[in-house]
């Protein structure tokens, strides 16, 4: 079975008891977290597309924690104000606009009655990216049944202790020496600082599905796979050692706290569909209750 089948299986129950009485108060939130280039994108629109199918009488709408970087000017205000932070000098964790999205789940989760999504063009101003004007958001009309919202950092848990986070960091300097270069260690405190403040957004969830790989290091296969496609398409693009530059950047992220999502799967009704490199899913893992 792929993905998607192993994910629609689970959320069956679900669907089928919102379907029996729709557009009525809170919708059903679905969180769906998978590493950069695993198909959770992917596996996000067949959801919003297929449900509906399956499920005549439910309005789905599906977004993402891309939708919500912050605009061009406050990202470049934010990395002016830390030049000693890398991980703050692009989109990444600790970049997104925090109050909007939070106005946006607690405005689906209580009133019900629509909501604006904001669109980001990554390929704004030479590829640093910016948010689109107004008129050109996702204008939802409400009410809403299903709600599916995918992050590639999605149920990931922070560390209670700066001490904590500090040790583990300590061990992946050493293991990592090139990817972790020119990360100081109050850039990490301050990683994990931001990550706390993402997890109120995940407590919206009423289910979530956890992509996960065997190997998180497929990370950088998985990207020079979308590079190289986009190279034969758009005839040029970054070379390998760009992208694995690029991706080098995402990695704390991923080691630091990718094994946190035991924790949230604990919390929700969830699926873990675990993959390898070639995508294909080689264990699978639920827990559901209604």
């Amino acid at each position: 079975m792929t993905t998607y089948e192993k994910t629609i299986k689970f959320l069956t129950p679900f669907l089928t008891a919102k379907s029996i009485n729709p557009s009525s108060g809170k919708p059903f939130f679905l969180g769906i977290e998978g590493p950069q280039g695993s198909g959770k994108t992917t596996l996000s629109r067949t959801l919003a597309k297929e449900i509906p199918r399956l499920y005549p009488k439910l309005k789905v709408i599906a977004f993402s924690m891309d939708d919500f970087y912050l605009t061009y000017e406050k990202q470049n205000k934010l990395a002016n104000q830390n030049p000693d932070n890398i991980l703050l000098s692009g989109r990444f964790l600790g970049t997104h606009d925090l109050d909007l999205l939070n106005k946006c789940m607690t405005k689906l989760s209580k009133e019900n009655d629509g909501v604006d999504i904001p669109v980001y063009d990554k390929s704004k101003h030479d590829g640093k990216g910016d948010r689109l004007p107004f008129v050109n958001w996702t204008h939802i009309v409400g009410p809403v049944d299903v709600v599916i919202f995918e992050g590639w950092f999605n149920g990931y848990r922070s560390y209670k202790e700066s001490s904590d986070v500090l040790k583990r960091w300590k061990v992946l300097k050493f293991q990592h020496p090139v990817a972790c270069e020119g990360i100081s260690d109050n850039n990490i405190v301050r990683l994990n600082q931001d990550l706390a403040e993402y997890e109120c957004i995940w407590k919206f969830f009423d289910a979530f599905v956890g992509i996960t790989t065997d190997n998180i290091e497929n990370v950088y296969k998985w990207r020079l796979q979308q590079e190289h496609d986009l190279i034969k398409s758009a005839g040029s693009g970054m070379t390998d050692k760009e992208v694995h530059r690029f991706v080098d950047r995402y990695m704390p992220g991923y080691w630091l706290f990718y094994g946190s999502l035991d924790l949230t799967m604990k919390q929700f009704p969830s699926i873990n569909v675990c993959i390898d490199e070639k995508r294909n899913v080689i264990r699978c893992s639920s827990r559901s209750h209604l």
